[in-house]
C-alpha cells in the first residue's frame, strides 16, 4: 500500500470513530486506495512489458535497470 493513501484510510477511520465523518467516507477512501493500487500495478506491468520489448528488439540483455520505485536494481546475467 502506498504510504499517503494508507494514512488517508487511517485518518478517515479515526474521524469515523470520533463521530466526525460518516462510514461512507471510510468506504470511499478505501475504494480510492484500491483504485490507486490497481493503477500502480498497471503502470508497473506496462513498464516491465516495455523493458522486455526493448530487450527483445535490441536482442541483448539490459545490464542494469532501475524500476520506477527506485528499489534495488534488477541485474540480468552477463553475455548471451
Amino acid at each position: 500500500m502506498l504510504p499517503a493513501a494508507e494514512k488517508n484510510i487511517t485518518l478517515a477511520r479515526q474521524a469515523y470513530q470520533q463521530g466526525l465523518a460518516p462510514i461512507f467516507t471510510v468506504l470511499q477512501t478505501q475504494r480510492q486506495q484500491a483504485e490507486v493500487n490497481a493503477s500502480y500495478l498497471e503502470v508497473l506491468d506496462r513498464y516491465w512489458q516495455s523493458v522486455v520489448a526493448l530487450d527483445t528488439a535490441a536482442a541483448t540483455y539490459i545490464q542494469r535497470l532501475t524500476p520506477p520505485d527506485d528499489s534495488e536494481p534488477v541485474r540480468y546475467p552477463q553475455g548471451k
